[in-house]
C-alpha cells in the first residue's frame, strides 16, 4: 500500500497556475465569467471587440454568446502565443470599458472540442444558451460568422445572391 501511495505525484505549489488545454488543430470552447451581470446590456460593444480581436491575432470563430455574466465562445488559433495575446487583449478591453479593470471573476475556462459529433454539440450548445436562459433576443443573439469570421449584427445575404459559401445562425 504503501508502495502505490508514493507512486502518486502531488503538486508542490497548489495556488500556482497551470496551462489552459488549447488546441492549435482542433476549436476550443472558452467561457468567460463575470463579477457583475453587466456584459449582456454591452453585448454591441462585446461583438466589437470581438471583431478587432479576431483582426489583429487571427482567431476563427464559430460560435458566440453573450450572457448576462459570461460569454460563450468556439474558436481556433494557430499558435499558443496568439491565443495569450488575443485573450489578453479582449479580456482587458472588456474589463477596462465595462468594468473598470474588475470585471472577471475567475481565468477563462477552456476546453478542446474535438472534430464531429462533440464539435456540433458545442457550437449548438452554445447557440441555444441564450434560448434556454429565456434571455434570446434576435438583435443580440443573430450574428453572421462566414469562414469563421464574425462580422456582427448584419442583415445575411442569401447564398445564391453571394455565391459564397456561408456559415451563420439565428439563435
Amino acid at each position: 500500500m504503501k508502495c502505490q501511495l508514493s507512486l502518486l505525484k502531488l503538486k508542490k505549489h497548489s495556488s500556482r497556475k497551470v496551462a489552459r488545454p488549447i488546441s492549435l488543430k482542433e476549436f476550443n470552447h472558452v467561457v468567460l465569467k463575470a463579477r457583475r451581470p453587466v456584459l449582456r446590456r454591452n453585448h454591441v460593444l462585446i461583438k466589437a471587440l470581438m471583431m478587432e480581436m479576431q483582426r489583429r491575432f487571427g482567431l476563427k470563430l464559430r460560435a458566440i454568446a453573450v450572457m448576462e455574466d459570461h460569454i460563450h465562445f468556439v474558436a481556433k488559433v494557430e499558435s499558443r502565443k496568439q491565443w495569450a495575446d488575443a485573450l489578453r487583449f479582449f479580456c482587458g478591453q472588456v474589463a477596462l470599458k465595462i468594468g473598470r479593470g474588475r470585471l472577471w471573476a475567475e481565468r477563462a475556462w477552456s476546453r478542446i472540442v474535438r472534430t464531429g459529433r462533440d464539435y456540433r454539440g458545442v457550437t449548438l450548445y452554445v447557440w441555444r444558451n441564450p434560448i434556454k436562459a429565456g434571455i434570446f433576443n434576435s438583435s443580440v443573439d443573430a450574428t453572421y460568422i462566414l469562414n469563421g469570421i464574425l462580422f456582427g449584427d448584419l442583415k445575411i445575404p442569401q447564398p445564391e445572391q453571394s455565391g459564397l459559401q456561408t456559415a451563420f445562425r439565428f439563435g
